[in-house]
């Protein structure tokens, strides 16, 4: 199955190019014309008098009502009443449509196929078989969520995903168990995956002829552990009909891949190009941080990290010395840098861009109160430093400005 996924990928890429040729245009950007609230934690589907967040996504898909949820209109807005941990019978209706969903907080708002987690199986429970979320040629935003415990996270077929201030984690799928993008758009913008493992390829991203852009956001503990030749790329494999990945001032660390792929443990980068600024992609199972094994090239910009040279980065060749993921303040879990550490006042500030190359970076990945730039000079990676020096402490010695 794997193998064929990889394989269809040119196919595929044909009929895209015809539809390019005839001209057809996606706004990454919907305007919100619909506000659907979702007020109940119980995943209902047409029964009763709330509105679930499965029947909010039939009533934006189809435009009418459903369950207790009322008409969607154009693109429709998602909202929710209340803090809610939303447990899944089955994977969420597909989204067709132009679909913002934002929740109250990656810890606040949890999206999750089961109670079970599929990557430690406590107590040996059953894992769900099925995804969370499925994106068919529409546009999904989710803001402020967190995606887990789904047979995959998310999937985006021909469609725009992008991720704010979301988790997404403990997913467990064959291949691409965080996300698979293809022939899509993904951004990755102030997000965490972590912790999600693929059995064979893609633990956190399978980027099949699609576009990936990661943005102030941490790829950190993800695993693949296929043993086969086309097996590997612990945090993401970028495969198929030219393939885009771009890296801005984000984090990929402490992924893995499985003997005879270790070299796959971090970026596997199969065809298309990649592009790394400001970034720090370092001890990946070791320095085992990019495999590219095939591909046009790496461009680089502003100033990079890695704990070795298997990303072509130019850059700084060090430890980027930061602590294990966790709570740091802010919207999602990340590796605080300590004091000393190579990444800090060492960026380019020109470059601390969103993925148009444009856009200033103002936060970084915990968001608000938590400036992009706070020393002479941005820093590398997802998470911008307080540190003047002494004992390192959170979140007394890294409080928001």
């Amino acid at each position: 199955m794997q193998s064929r996924l990889k394989s269809i990928s040119n196919i595929f890429a044909f009929f895209v190019l015809l539809l390019s040729l005839f001209g057809s245009s996606v706004n990454i950007t919907p305007a919100y014309a619909a506000g659907i609230v979702v007020n109940t934690a119980a995943d209902e589907n047409g029964t009763g008098a709330d509105c679930s967040l499965r029947e909010a996504i039939t009533a934006a898909n189809t435009n009418a009502a459903y369950g207790g949820c009322p008409a969607g209109a154009g693109s429709d807005a998602i909202t929710f009443a209340g803090n809610y941990t939303i447990t899944l019978s089955s994977q969420l209706s597909s989204v067709t449509t132009d679909i913002t969903i934002t929740g109250n907080g990656a810890a606040n708002t949890i999206i999750q196929a089961s109670t079970c987690n599929p990557v430690t199986l406590p107590g040996g429970c059953t894992a769900a078989a099925y995804l969370v979320f499925d994106v068919s040629g529409g546009n999904l935003i989710l803001n402020g969520l967190t995606v887990r415990h789904g047979q995959g996270g998310i999937y985006n077929t021909a469609g725009m995903l992008r991720l704010t201030g979301v988790s997404v984690e403990a997913n467990s799928a064959s291949f691409g168990a965080g996300i698979v993008n293809s022939f899509g758009t993904v951004i990755l913008h102030e997000s965490l995956l972590a912790n999600n493992v693929a059995a064979s390829f893609g633990g956190a991203v399978a980027n099949s002829s699609g576009t990936l852009h990661v943005v102030n956001s941490t790829i950190s503990g993800n695993a693949a552990n296929g043993t086969g030749a086309s097996d590997g790329g612990g945090a993401i494999d970028s495969y198929g009909s030219a393939p885009v990945m771009t890296f801005y001032n984000s984090t990929v660390t402490n992924n893995s891949a499985v003997a005879p792929n270790t070299a796959k443990s971090g970026i596997w980068r199969e065809a298309g190009t990649s592009f790394f600024v400001n970034s720090i992609i370092a001890n990946n199972n070791g320095a085992n941080n990019c495999f590219r094994s095939g591909g046009s090239g790496t461009t680089i910009a502003g100033s990079n990290i890695e704990n070795g040279d298997t990303c072509g980065l130019n850059g700084q060749n060090a430890d980027p010395m930061f602590i294990p993921l966790a709570e740091n303040g802010g919207l999602t879990q990340t590796h605080a840098l300590l004091p000393g550490s190579p990444a800090i006042n060492l960026g380019d500030t020109s470059w601390a861009v969103a993925e148009d190359d444009t856009t200033p970076l103002t936060t970084d990945q915990r968001g608000a109160g938590y400036p992009r730039i706070r020393g002479t000079s941005v820093d590398m990676g997802a998470y911008e430093s307080a540190c003047i020096g002494g004992p390192y402490s959170v979140p007394a010695g890294d409080a928001p400005a």
